[in-house]
């Protein structure tokens, strides 16, 4: 357990760094967003294109490791939304939004720095397999579902989402950095040590970005709601990729890890933009990335010690 609280405290210790530093107006929340803005779109990029242009790439499809990790979050989607209108009386939008915060997890954030303090760099193929079909995957269920009361025409809402991923850092990050793999070009040299000098910058300031932005977000009002996509997203969604990973498709130690670790982050802030722009669900999905976020601190403790990582 030692060992655990060796990875997990230093991550979380450094959103703690962050909340503080906004709540104490040692910074400003606007600094925090400059942090975050950094880490999204210049080195967390150089860390993903780094690790997979310095990397064996499967030989084969890993089918089994998608299907566990995104067959598992869609279960945990319908489920959430299901039980959100059946016992909590949410709207339907609500429920919607409810499913998509069980389903989206900061794994950026959280799951990425998590992974790498536990498994250094032969965690980076597993983590691009799954952010490479990720990304457009949530953008395009995501767009649809905000999109969808939208009086525009689908040809426009179409060339808005394929802008979105054309200009998306981490997409790009991940195409180029299989593209240059496949290519047999070695990096090193002063380019390498380029990326990996602005690689190492993104999980701090990545980090820290995401305390500043929990300063801004309460806990006020009923909470049952907000407790309860938790719940959803800490406990059930890994529970789902587990049993799925480790006794249909019988993952490999590493890839099993990495899918319950990305599974059980906390709530990604993504999920409230969605919120914000729809004009629904905002108080819930406030409440559901705070909760969730300071919930994910024993939550994940408990899902490292079950993966025997760090025991």
């Amino acid at each position: 357990m030692t060992q655990i609280l060796a990875i997990v405290l230093p991550v979380f210790g450094l959103i703690a760094v962050g909340l503080l530093a906004v709540k104490l107006h040692l910074i400003t929340a606007e600094t925090a967003d400059g942090v975050g803005q950094f880490s999204f779109v210049l080195a967390m990029p150089a860390y993903l294109f780094r690790t997979l242009a310095t990397s064996a790439l499967p030989a084969t499809i890993p089918w089994g490791y998608w299907a566990s990790y995104f067959g598992a979050i869609g279960l945990s989607w319908a489920l959430t939304q299901f039980l959100g209108r059946r016992f909590l009386a949410m709207a339907r939008s609500e429920a919607v939004l409810a499913g998509l915060a069980a389903a989206m997890g900061n794994t950026v954030m959280i799951g990425i720095p998590l992974l790498v303090k536990a498994y250094g760099e032969q965690v980076g193929v597993p983590i691009a397999l799954i952010l490479g079909l990720n990304l457009p995957l949530s953008m395009i269920i995501a767009t649809l579902m905000v999109e969808q009361a939208a009086s525009g025409p689908q040809g426009q809402m179409g060339r808005r989402l394929m802008r979105g991923l054309a200009t998306h850092p981490l997409f790009l990050a991940i195409i180029a950095g299989v593209l240059f793999s496949i290519s047999g070009i070695k990096l090193g040299g002063p380019p390498d040590q380029l990326l990996l000098a602005l690689g190492v910058t993104g999980v701090p300031c990545a980090l820290i970005s995401l305390g500043g932005s929990l300063a801004r977000y309460g806990i006020a009002g009923r909470i049952d709601r907000g407790l309860f996509i938790s719940v959803m997203k800490l406990v059930v969604a890994p529970a789902l990729v587990y049993v799925l990973g480790a006794h249909v498709f019988h993952l490999p130690p590493v890839y099993l890890a990495t899918a319950v670790v990305f599974a059980c982050a906390p709530v990604g802030v993504n999920v409230y933009l969605f919120a914000l722009r729809h004009q629904t669900g905002i108080a819930m999905i406030s409440q559901a990335i705070a909760l969730s976020s300071v919930l994910a601190v024993a939550s994940t403790s408990l899902w490292l010690w079950f993966l025997g990582i760090g025991g």
